[in-house]
């Protein structure tokens, strides 16, 4: 684990202030940054990490290294096996309550005591930091992600777009595949000097960036089919700038070259999502809208500039520059050649 910790209070904020200044993040997404990557090496070194799959837009910028958006969020993909149950290609709905309740109940104890214990093994000292499991409604306890908060000590005043605890999401009802191993350093480590301070960077297994992008068009187009609640909305606005940026990196070919595994993730979907209202026959690439309707663009924008001010630490197009290309980029995923 990194050796931050073992510094004096003032020298870690030093450090901490010179990356910001550095990277021109708030200083609260470097040192969130360090305890998200004391999070990934904690969970990843449990033995039933076998089970864990790193997905979601931090890995895409941890990872993959496809996106300057700094992510807060951990989001895990936790295979059924880990707690006994097999994975069935065409469940029933009374299978995939059962998964999801089950799975809940297991991250909210077996997972966060053996994650607890993990830390304090790395050298976090007992006390410092606060791991709480979500509340479960006793009547409804098939929720599903499930979410674990890390709370630690900042050294800075929190505010401002960022959320302070660690939020770790795992979810039971995700597609293994595809997914690859892939280097894990925080910010802190990378942009300082290896004399002035360095860690030891770990592997994760982390999903392929193509199937993240299929799942983030999905998503969106899913929101804006079924009717997007506003009071939800908030921070949905990174969804299309990953996808602007997965595009800039060349993953659009990389989804337009694999139709079999969006059919494959598509055919889940409708199994182990479910949403009422949704016609997932009808969400074939040559149907799919990811765009913002009219009615909503402008939250998305005021969402997305919040963002862009406050998590982003590189180049990014103003909101109307991005849509434009992300139409774009919707027209060419709805004309390529799938059949």
């Amino acid at each position: 684990m990194n050796n931050l910790l073992s510094f004096t209070l003032e020298r870690q904020k030093a450090l901490i202030a010179q990356v910001s200044s550095k990277l021109n993040l708030p200083a609260q997404a470097i040192e969130k940054d360090l305890w998200v990557t004391i999070v990934l090496e904690a969970l990843f070194s449990l033995p039933m990490s076998e089970h864990f799959i790193f997905k979601g837009g931090t890995s895409l910028s941890k990872g993959w290294n496809l996106i300057t958006r700094f992510s807060e969020d951990i989001d895990i993909s936790l295979s059924p096996e880990a707690f006994g149950i097999k994975y069935e290609v065409e469940p029933t709905h009374s299978f995939v309550k059962k998964l999801k309740r089950v799975g809940c109940e297991f991250t909210s104890t077996v997972i966060k005591v053996a994650f607890e214990n993990r830390l304090v093994e790395m050298g976090v000292p007992a006390g410092m930091v606060t791991i709480e499991a979500e509340d479960v409604n006793p009547v409804r306890r098939d929720k599903d992600p499930q979410t674990i908060y890390l709370k630690y000590p900042s050294l800075f005043d929190a505010g401002g777009y960022l959320l302070e605890p660690v939020k770790i999401e795992f979810g039971v009802r995700g597609l293994r595949e595809p997914f690859s191993k892939v280097k894990i350093a925080s910010m802190l480590s990378i942009e300082t000097e290896s004399h002035i301070y360095n860690e030891n960077p770990f592997e994760v297994v982390a999903v392929e960036p193509r199937k993240t992008f299929m799942e983030k068009m999905m998503l969106l187009h899913e929101k804006f089919i079924y009717g997007i609640n506003l009071d939800k909305a908030e921070r949905q606005s990174r969804h299309l700038s990953d996808l602007y940026n997965m595009d800039r990196q060349g993953i659009t070919e990389q989804v337009i070259a694999d139709k079999e595994l969006y059919k494959t993730l598509l055919k889940h979907r409708a199994h182990y999502v479910r949403l009422k209202g949704i016609d997932y026959s009808a969400m074939e690439l040559h149907h799919l809208s990811f765009i913002p309707p009219d009615d909503v663009i402008e939250f998305f924008k005021s969402d997305y500039e919040k963002m862009k001010a406050e998590m982003m630490y590189g180049e990014m197009p103003e909101f109307e520059e991005m849509i434009i290309i992300l139409r774009e980029l919707n027209a060419k995923i709805n004309n390529a050649e799938f059949v």
